[in-house]
């Protein structure tokens, strides 16, 4: 009985984590599922920002369409407690049984938020 409890409990805590993600917020107050990525190379994107780069973050294996993957690398950045995603690259990743892509990049926190970012 005890251990039906305990799996339950930890499936509505899966669950949870999985509901909430488009509710979360970023350090500075935006929607982690709006979370700005910005491509290697195009600093001027995040003009007047400073930022410190919290460690390298990488879309999901698993995430087949270019849609998955930004969500994905969204999802482990909001985790990682970033506002952004910086120097983002697109890998190509060769597996045993198939090659894929994945999307990594450095989670990145904003210092200053008196500036906006570009579009």
């Amino acid at each position: 009985m005890l251990r039906r409890v305990v799996v339950a409990a930890l499936v509505l805590v899966a669950l949870a984590g999985c509901v909430s993600y488009g509710n979360r917020l970023t350090p500075s107050g935006g929607k982690c599922i709006d979370m700005p990525l910005v491509p290697f190379g195009r600093d001027d994107m995040i003009q007047g920002r400073t930022i410190t780069r919290l460690g390298p973050v990488a879309s999901s294996l698993s995430a087949e369409t270019p849609a998955e993957r930004i969500d994905s690398i969204r999802r482990a950045a909001c985790d990682a407690g970033a506002d952004a995603v910086v120097e983002v690259l697109q890998q190509e990743v060769i597996l045993p049984t198939r090659k894929t892509i994945r999307l990594s990049g450095s989670a990145a926190k904003f210092l200053r938020s008196s500036a906006t970012i570009k579009p």
